[in-house]
């Protein structure tokens, strides 16, 4: 490869329509706050993660995004700051490095940074909303999970008499397995990718509880020698 095009890939997607990371939102919030709008994308690491390791300055949800990826999916602020925001995002067009450093309106390069925040906070918004939702179905799938095994650990019988319900937690499983990967990925997903997903977690939800409900049953059943 070339020296020219080693350069050119290098720095190729800096604030792009193909690679805009959360490390360039950081780098857009500071320069608000220390005036270097006309040089954000220059804005020193150690700063962005200082921003990154705490937060809590930033718009609520892209504070909270952090906060969650930080202690429930355990990833380090390296990791947080490589995470790809939704190529969907119509604002990043607006502050892209050129545009920046070549606008000599001040008050335009605000207006525009402050946008194109804006849409990133107001994304994280439903992405919280939605992982919410999906948390909440981990947790109660893990209950009745847990509820199965210990069923299944009392005899041999009751294990006979639950091998339907066992088959159903293992569907739910990979339905769950692939609602959650689309929310962990390093790229972000656009909205339009998880709008149906806290309808098809409910749905989850309700079966979640049937089974439960089936669960139950059977061990009382057992327990006053119905089994």
């Amino acid at each position: 490869m070339s020296p020219d095009k080693e350069v050119v890939l290098k720095n190729f997607g800096q604030a792009s329509e193909t690679n805009f990371s959360l490390h360039y939102v950081l780098q857009l919030f500071l320069s608000i706050e220390q005036g270097r709008t006309h040089d954000a994308y220059n804005i020193e690491e150690e700063r962005v993660f200082a921003l990154c390791g705490t937060p809590q300055s930033l718009p609520v949800n892209i504070r909270n995004f952090i906060l969650w990826e930080c202690n429930t999916i355990q990833r380090d602020n390296g990791e947080i700051l490589n995470i790809e925001m939704p190529r969907g995002l119509t604002k990043k067009y607006d502050v892209k490095g050129s545009r920046l450093e070549g606008d000599s309106d001040d008050a335009h390069r605000l207006e525009v940074i402050q946008e194109c925040i804006t849409e990133v906070d107001a994304y994280f918004a439903r992405f919280n909303e939605v992982r919410a939702v999906l948390e909440a179905t981990n947790d109660r799938f893990k209950t009745v999970e847990e509820r199965l095994v210990r069923a299944e650990s009392m005899d041999g019988s009751l294990a006979g008499v639950l091998a339907g319900q066992k088959t159903v937690i293992e569907e739910m499983r990979i339905a769950l397995t692939e609602l959650n990967a689309d929310l962990e990925d390093d790229v972000l997903p656009d909205l339009i990718k998880f709008q149906n997903t806290p309808e098809s977690a409910r749905a989850l939800m309700v079966r979640l509880s049937e089974a439960n409900l089936l669960i139950r049953d059977a061990i009382r059943r057992y327990n006053v020698g119905e089994g």
